[in-house]
């Protein structure tokens, strides 16, 4: 897959797919489903995680037909730091 159209796509896709579930899931549900013992705070947090994916979902969406490759990027090294901390 070195084809950014496509990544963009493929990004834009499974961001707003995390941002939905992280912004609609109901805290009650949190434990169950992901195993997670939140706090009112942390339950905050997963929401506010939940847009900033979201953002990134937009942002790749917006520049699926014509990527630059300063945001392609961006992106990368945003999933890379992610994964790193997690």
């Amino acid at each position: 897959m070195t084809d950014l159209r496509a990544l963009f796509v493929t990004v834009a896709v499974v961001e707003a797919i995390y941002a939905a579930l992280a912004l609609l899931t109901p805290p009650r549900l949190m434990l169950p489903i992901t195993g997670w013992v939140l706090s009112p705070d942390g339950q905050w947090v997963v929401k506010l995680l939940g847009a900033s994916l979201g953002f990134q979902a937009v942002i790749a969406w917006v520049f699926r037909k014509d990527p630059p490759i300063g945001v392609a990027w961006a992106l990368a090294g945003y999933q890379f730091v992610a994964a790193t901390i997690d």
